[in-house]
This record gives C-alpha cells, structure tokens and sequence, in this order.
C-alpha cells in the first residue's frame, strides 16, 4: 500500500523553503528573504541508497533550517494521522522544520539503551502521529536510534508512514542500522512498504550486511525489486557481504535486472571471491550486450574470481565480438591475462585481438605471453600490433614484435615504420628501421616522406639531405631526394592552402605535421619553404594596403555627411523617446491592473486548491482506513490459513514419525532375530567343530596307541629274538665236545 501521503500536496511545493504565511507576505514591501527553489526539495542525508550515511539527520536537518529561513511551517490544528500536513495559515508545528517537542526528544535519543524521559507518555499522546516538514515521524528518529520500548510505544500510531525526501519509513533506518529488536517490532507492519525508487527494507539491510535482519525480512521481501530491476541478494553481492548472499540464494537465484544482470555480475565486478563462490549456478548468463560476469572480473582485473569462472564461462564473447581476453588486455591485468590464455587467437567484429589491445595501452609482460599465437593478424583496416604500438611509441613492445611483423602493411600500404615516423617516436624508429626501410605506401609516400618523420629522424642521427654515394648507412627512400617537392605536389591535388604564415603546419596525408620554423631547421629543406610563402605574403600585404586606401577615402566622404545626419538622427531619437515613454507609462498602468486582478484570482484560485486538497485527504484518509482494515482482514484470514497449515503438517509429522518409530522398532525386532539366528547357527558350528576336533584327537590317539602297541610288540619280537639269540650262543658255548666226551 502507498504511502498517506502520497495523495495530499506535494512536500516539495509545500515546504519548499516557504510557508503558506510568507507566500502571501511575499508581495509586501520589505526586505526578502532568501528562500530555497522548488525544484531543490530538501532531502535528509540518508536516502534509499543509504539512510544515514553523512551523519545520521543531523546535517539534513541544519540543511532544511537553512531553507525555511525561521518561517513558521503551516499546518492544521487537527490534522489526520499519519498524513501529511495540509497547509493552513495558522502556525502550530515549531522548532526546526516544523519538529514538534516528541520528535526532539526522539531524535536526541543516541543508543538503544538512553533511557526515556519522564513526560513520555504525555508527549506521545499530544504530538503522536504528526509529521515534520519533511515527512518524519518520532517513529522513524526512534529507529534510526535503535530504541525498541520507543519504537513500541509509537508504532500503532506512526506506521506506515513515508518521508517526503525518498520515501523511506520507519522499517528502513532500523533494517539499514541493523537493529533487530525494532525490525521484529515493525516488519508485520511495514514491510514490502517501497521507497520511490523502489527500495524495500531488505535491499538496505543486505546492502549494509545485517544477516540476521536479512533472514527475518528474507521470507516477505525477498525476489522484490527496485525501479532498476536490482534485488536484495545483487545489493548484497556488490557490496561484499557472502552470508547476506547465502540467505537470499534460495529464493533470489538467476535473477536480472532490468539490463540483464545477475548478482553473479555485480559480485565479480567488485571482486569478492566468496560471492562469486557461492553464485556459480549463475554462470552463462549473459547480459543484454552479451557481457558475462568472467568478463566483469577481467575488465576489473579481479584474478581471484577469473580463477573461478573461467572453467564456466571462458571462450564467450560480446556482441562486439569482445572476451574476457581483450577486456583484461585492455586495462593490462597481467595475472587476469595468464588465466585467460585459453581464449588466445580470438578476435572482436572488427579483427582486434588481444594482443593488438595489449599493444595500445603498453602492457610488454601481456605482448610476451600473446604474440605467439595472436603475432601476424591485423585488424579489419589492416593495422597490426606493431603497428599500433609504434604509432603509441611503446618502444619495448616494438622490438618484440619487429621481427614477426616487420614488413606487413595495411590496406594503405603504411607500415609500422610509417606510423611511428609520422607521430614522431624517434626510439620506435631506430627499433624498425632495418624492417622496414625502403617500402613505398599506396600514395608514393616512405616513412621519410613527412616533416615530423625527417624530425624524428635527426633525433635518431639520420639525415636525408645526405646523397647515398656519401653514406651508404643512410635510410633510402622512394621518390625525390628533396621532401618539399614531392609534398607540394601532392598538397596542390588536394587544393588546400599549402603555407599561409610561419605558425601555419604542413599536413601531411597522415594528417600530421610541424610548423615551417621547425621544418626550417631541417639541412636541405630551407632553400624550399620561403618561395610560396613569401610571395603569398606580399600579395597579401598589397591587398590589405589597398583595402585601407579605400577605407580611408570612403570615411572621408562619410564624414561630411556625418553632422547633417547626426542632428536629423538626434530629433528623430528625442521624438522616439517620448513616445516611449507614454507608451510604458500606459503598460505600466495596465500590467498594475492586470497583476491587482491575477492576485486576487490567484488568492481564491489558492483557496479553491485548499479546499479540493483538504476534501482530497479526508478522502484518502478514509480510502486507507478501509485500506488497513481489509488488509488486516487478509492478514487475520492468512494467518489462520497458515495456522491450519502448520497444524496439518505438524499432524502429518507427528504420523509419519509414529510411523517411522513403528519401522525402526520392527526392524530392531528383526534385527534381534537375526542377531539370535546368527549367534545359535554360530554355537553349532563351533560344537561341530569341536566334535571334528575329537574325532580328529580321538582318531589320532588310537592311532598312537595302535602304533605304541605295535612298537611293544616289534620290540618284544626283538627282545625275544635277542634272547634266543642269546640262548643259542650260550647253548653253544656251553655245549660239551662229542670227540672228547
């Protein structure tokens, strides 16, 4: 909803430095007083663009007192709330631009924490609802201040209301001062509330950082626009603040404004990388003459955010056919220019590349890494690097790049060479003159062939009146050996004046050129100068003597005639005179009448506009009471809405959590069951296991004792095989001899 003061008059044609009182006085005898022009309204130090910022209201209020020149400020004894004073000629506002004492002791206020004073509430039930001369309130110096228990008390009354400078309200100086107690106090009531140019309350406190202001405004303001298109987020990407930029991306992202910006732009334009960070899904995204954000950064020369757009937006051009390469060239960003050698060997509509940019504004570091993949192009007029680096007499770059394009010509023939003899650099020159000397141009004409160039040249030790059979180290040229000639010659096809006087330059067909005194100076041209010139000058001077004889001799017979003809002239003037004078005697009586009239039509002219004024603001007085209150019925029925919502989803919640609390306890079940079912088919395969084991040992056991007995018997074999062994031997020992027996 607008402003209550939109309807009623205009504050610049109502406090213009003027009151209503004063503009009647101003016919009255008298010295004026010097009064501020209407088409200067008086505008406090901090507008949309910064509320504020010179000071807070001090210096707009010392400005507007200057203004009114102690006049009294109009105003009705009973005025509507919250709109604006409708001029009367009784005086009832005081101090500075009608401030009443509420206001004073409001903007005295200077922290949140200044205690009130006493009379408070009294002031507050007199003064409440009333505005100054220019459109503030009490509540608006209250939160400019910060302070909260003022604001409460003001704000059923003075919400809503605008100032007449840019229209901004109570909710604009505290979100832009950052005081979240009185921004909570005040956003149901002022907010989506624009100033004249369209700024909300969320612009200003994401322009100025204020996070947490910008997440309680975020929700009703967000994606609004000022009269330019710009949001809250590109306010805060432009002036650096990254977590204003996160709270606005979700409802803010891929915006533009009205000449095809994004928040991505303006965060690379003023090179804060932590932005550009968070952007990124804005890449792509081209302005209305095709210019990216990688191209803001470079033309910036910002190398934190080329690094990281140029893998997004590298290779894209303007519809100038310009990149991020010939931007960063352009103004010699060296290390923006190292990140974009991927966009080497492209060109802009007109055949410029990035290293003929480099080459104009003298950037040698940029020259070295672009010649050689951008060496030996020209532009659409045929003019190269080299080229425009000579005629800028960038030396260094010169020698860089005359032994790759040394010799190339444009489409007139001209050379490198050329360019810089014309425009006299004698050390671009010396850099060439082994490149290209001996090249003739489409108009017969050598890098020598100029006054400037036989200047530059002397600086350099080359003299051209020298024959080459005396020094054969002299540059050689095409044509005569003489200069003048050969430049008359061509000067006379033309049809222009060739020498008028010494101060006079010679043209060459390159348009430049010295004076005749400094081409004088030159061995060998002299003896070719003063012929013309001499003989134009004494048939000028003949002429000119002629004309003063002639002169003469008609003053003479003028002065015959003159005091016949000055005495018939002065009769003729005294009779003008006269007539002149009843004449003005008569206008002056009839503009008398005609003024005495036009005041009175103007004085009831004013009244009738007084009266159509009054019935325009009660009229709008009424239309915004029904205003608010239909508006507080939306507000009622979208809460209740939203209430109803909010209880159906926390419902929904509260289901789908006993729901998920269900799911988790069977899959808890199942995971026992699972967990038990693991742990029994475990035990047995450890008590089948173990039964392996003693089978294993049981088996091994017999085994050994099977090999015990079996070793028990083999060794009771052996002991019994021993002992019949024995036994045998004893039996034969022993045995008695049958021959001796």
């Amino acid at each position: 909803m607008e402003s209550s003061q939109s309807g009623s008059r205009d504050p610049r044609e109502a406090f213009s430095g003027r009151s209503v009182t004063s503009q009647f006085a101003s016919s009255s005898s008298g010295p004026k007083r010097r009064q501020r022009p209407a088409s200067a309204p008086m505008q406090p130090a901090g507008t949309e663009e910064g509320f504020g910022q010179s000071l807070g209201f001090d210096d707009a209020f010392r400005k507007a007192a200057r203004g009114t020149a102690g006049s009294y400020t109009a105003a009705p004894r009973e005025e509507a709330q919250c709109s604006f004073p409708v001029p009367t000629r009784v005086p009832t506002l005081t101090g500075q631009q009608g401030m009443n004492p509420l206001m004073m002791r409001c903007k005295a206020l200077k922290s949140p924490t200044d205690p009130l004073p006493g009379n408070i509430m009294d002031l507050i039930a007199e003064h409440a609802g009333k505005k100054s001369a220019t459109g503030y309130t009490s509540l608006m110096y209250a939160s400019f201040a910060g302070h909260a228990e003022l604001v409460r008390l003001l704000m059923d009354k003075e919400s809503r209301c605008r100032d007449a400078g840019g229209g901004l309200t109570a909710l604009h100086r505290a979100a832009e001062r950052g005081f979240e107690d009185c921004v909570a106090l005040l956003k149901d009531r002022e907010q989506r509330i624009i100033s004249n140019r369209g700024i909300t309350a969320l612009m200003l406190a994401a322009k100025k950082g204020r996070t947490s202001v910008v997440k309680m405004l975020a929700p009703a303001e967000g994606r609004m626009t000022n009269d330019r298109g710009k949001t809250a987020m590109m306010w805060a990407a432009e002036n650096g603040h990254p977590e204003c930029v996160k709270e606005l991306l979700p409802m803010e992202s891929l915006m533009v404004n009205q000449s095809g910006s994004t928040a991505l732009m303006f965060a690379a334009y003023s090179g804060t990388a932590e932005c550009v960070q968070l952007l990124l899904s804005e890449t792509r995204i081209k302005k209305s003459n095709d210019d990216t954000a990688l191209m803001f950064a470079a033309l910036r020369g910002h190398a934190n955010c080329v690094a990281l757009l140029v893998e997004h937006e590298a290779g894209c051009q303007t519809q100038t056919g310009q990149t991020a390469l010939i931007k960063a060239c352009s103004r010699g960003h060296i290390e923006c220019i190292k990140l974009l050698l991927q966009e080497r060997g492209l060109a802009d509509m007109y055949g410029h590349t990035g290293l003929m940019y480099a080459a104009d504004t003298g950037c040698t570091r940029a020259v070295m890494l672009l010649k050689d993949k951008e060496a030996k192009k020209a532009s659409t007029d045929g003019f190269t690097a080299c080229m425009r680096a000579a005629g800028r007499g960038h030396t260094s770059i010169v020698e860089a790049l005359a032994d790759v394009e040394g010799g190339m010509l444009n489409k007139a023939s001209v050379t490198a060479l050329m360019t810089a003899a014309q425009c006299g650099h004698a050390e671009s020159v010396r850099a060439l003159i082994t490149k290209e000397a001996r090249i003739v141009s489409s108009s017969s004409l050598t890098a020598m062939m100029s006054p400037r160039s036989i200047l530059a040249c002397r600086r350099i030790g080359v003299d051209p009146a020298v024959d080459l059979s005396e020094r054969r180290d002299v540059l050689d040229y095409s044509g005569p050996k003489s200069v003048l000639p050969k430049y008359l010659e061509i000067k006379q096809k033309e049809r222009a004046a060739l020498i008028q006087d010494a101060r006079r330059e010679y043209k060459t067909i390159l348009s430049n050129g010295v004076t005749e005194a400094e081409a004088a100076l030159v061995p060998g041209l002299s003896k070719y100068i003063h012929h013309s010139s001499i003989e134009r000058e004494k048939s000028q001077a003949k002429k000119a003597e002629d004309d003063r004889e002639k002169e003469v001799q008609m003053r003479r017979v003028a002065a015959d005639l003159e005091g016949t003809i000055m005495r018939e002239l002065r009769q003729v003037e005294l009779r003008k005179k006269q007539e002149e004078a009843e004449r003005r005697i008569a206008e002056d009586e009839k503009k008398r009448r005609l003024e005495v009239e036009a005041q009175r039509k103007i004085q009831a002219e004013k009244a009738r506009a007084h009266e159509q004024r009054r019935q325009a603001a009660a009229a709008k007085l009424a239309r915004e009471k029904e205003a608010l209150l239909k508006e507080q019925e939306e507000r009622a029925q979208r809460a209740a809405i939203e209430k109803e919502k909010e209880q159906r989803e926390r419902e929904k919640a509260a289901k789908e959590e006993e729901l998920a609390q269900i799911k988790r306890e069977r899959e808890r079940k199942e995971g026992i069951l699972a967990m038990e079912r693991e742990r029994e088919r475990r035990q047995e395969e450890r008590a089948e296991a173990l039964r392996k084991a003693d089978e294993v040992r049981a088996a091994a056991l017999a085994k050994k004792k099977a090999d015990l007995r079996a070793k028990a018997e083999q060794q009771k074999r052996e002991s019994e095989r021993q002992r019949m062994a024995a036994a045998k031997t004893l039996r034969m020992l022993f045995r008695p001899n049958v021959e001796y027996s």
